[in-house]
């Protein structure tokens, strides 16, 4: 096996060769040794051999704007101290095959493998390579772009047992991983930039077993497609604008699974058996999705649109902070089961739902209202406004149809899902009309399914609980002073 050795250490015959570099690149290209260059700075081409060959990185080794380095299938690259790192301002090209990898060796959790520079320009390919070992595989320098757009391609790489796999600011850059794999690494993939100026695509990738996933932030515009996000602790992705997530699995995550802001859109993905929130919104857009098992399915911070999507055996199914519009789709929980609530509302603004089927026929709207909790304490406002309630189970999006045979069934008859439907829940509802129907405004205040039958108001001074047994509402505590057995 061959081991080449490079020292690097700062001497006056660098400091010129950096100097007469900017006069004339072609003629200081040519009076460098390549195999021994001066103090990590590298001009021109070098190639680095393959086939088990290790190369040992001692410090900090910069390629210059113009530079290449090729690094051949199965080398080794093995980085021996925590200043060890190679500042890409040129071109890196490392393409491995599967049967002959390239090796990132890093040290101890303190080294860069590469850094990119903020100057903009640099050109990354990297293919069936695996980095370990690193305090950080890629550094993006903080720095603004003045010699053009970067870009970095990272296709059938790993990135493992690694401090961080990508961090920091850079004003101009492209990020491609595809068919890439992310395992126990102790921090997120994070990328910070101005907005717009940074495209961020994963493409059939797999992030498991870490306490975060990825974190694209201040405007940086991500693409995730077919990708699968398992076993995160904290949270598995987090975007913030204008971000687009499609055909991916989230599944087994605790804390926040996906956190999507700023006019993002979700489609056809499944969220599945994630026992904190599945995906948090805010002003986005969820579209053909599946959420089973999971302890919420949507919490909306603000305004976003839920669209066509299954909700199945969820906790909650959609939380809305700020009001949502929900149209179409399936909703389908335990409404009598008090760890089970379809839709809970916490907003002085209201929430639009239409064309959805609850599991349940249309008739029994009264166990569709017991299953809906209003936990905003402000008497009228937040109304939760249900209209045309499908009365028989809508078509699955095409994108969910190969789902459908596995988890259709958790969604069974009501009587199997101890539903009585003869005697169903109802709730005390706030609006204007005191008597809801399909298409009016209702929403019953959290505690309130009390009574088994009639119609039920608040009138603004008395606070009169209508149509109970016995018993006063209090405005305050959004109660009847009555014990009842709460359904909801």
């Amino acid at each position: 096996m061959r081991n080449h050795v490079y020292k690097y250490n700062m001497n006056e015959k660098a400091l010129l060769l950096i100097l007469l570099y900017y006069v004339s690149i072609d003629v200081i290209a040519a009076e460098i040794d390549l195999q021994h260059p001066p103090s990590g700075v590298i001009f021109g081409n070098m190639t680095w051999p393959g086939s088990g060959a290790v190369t040992v990185i001692g410090s900090a080794l910069t390629f210059f704007a113009g530079s290449v380095l090729n690094i051949e299938a199965g080398a080794v690259l093995r980085f021996t101290s925590a200043s060890a790192v190679i500042v890409v301002k040129g071109t890196i090209i490392a393409k491995g095959r599967p049967d002959a990898r390239i090796v990132f060796d890093g040290v101890d959790m303190t080294s860069i493998a590469l850094q990119i520079s903020g100057m903009g320009g640099a050109r990354v390919i990297v293919s069936h390579a695996t980095f370990s070992n690193f305090g950080q595989a890629v550094n993006l320098e903080n720095s603004g772009s003045s010699d053009g757009r970067s870009s970095l391609y990272f296709e059938d790489c790993v990135f493992e047992r690694n401090g961080r796999v990508m961090d920091g600011f850079n004003a101009d850059i492209t990020l491609d991983f595809l068919r890439c794999e992310f395992s126990s690494n102790l921090r997120p993939l994070a990328v910070y930039g101005y907005y717009g100026r940074q495209a961020v695509r994963f493409d059939g990738c797999s992030f498991q077993s870490q306490v975060s996933g990825a974190f694209l932030m201040g405007g940086c515009e991500g693409t995730i497609v077919n990708c699968v996000f398992r076993n995160h602790t904290d949270y598995a992705l987090s975007v913030e604008s204008r971000s687009t997530i499609s055909d991916s699995l989230f599944v087994s995550n605790s804390g926040v699974a996906l956190t999507a802001y700023y006019l993002s859109t979700i489609s056809d993905s499944r969220f599945v058996s994630n026992t904190g929130i599945a995906l948090r919104t805010y002003q986005s857009t969820v579209r053909n999705c599946l959420f089973v098992s999971n302890d919420v399915g949507i919490q909306d911070q603000a305004l976003s649109t839920i669209a066509d999507s299954i909700f199945l055996m969820n906790r909650v199914g959609i939380a809305a902070r700020e009001g949502a519009r929900v149209d179409g789709g399936w909703i389908c929980g335990r409404p009598l089961d008090n760890s089970s609530d379809l839709i809970i509302l916490n907003s002085p603004r209201s929430m639009e739902v239409r064309n959805v089927w609850f599991g349940i026929p249309g008739e029994f709207e009264s166990v569709i209202r017991g299953s809906i909790k209003d936990i905003y304490w402000q008497p009228g406002s937040g109304l939760a406004i249900l209209m045309q309630i499908s009365d028989r189970p809508s078509a699955w999006p095409a994108s969910l149809q190969s789902y459908y045979a596995t988890y259709a069934s958790l969604c069974s008859t009501p009587q199997s899902r101890g539903l009585d439907l003869q005697h169903p829940p109802s709730g005390v509802i706030f609006g204007n009309d005191s008597t809801p129907s399909a298409d009016a405004g209702f929403c019953p205040y959290i505690g309130l399914s009390l009574c088994q039958a009639g119609s039920y108001s608040v009138v603004s001074g008395s606070s009169t609980c209508m149509a109970c047994s016995a018993g006063t509402f209090s405005t305050s505590t959004g109660e009847c002073k009555q014990s009842f057995k709460n359904h909801i």
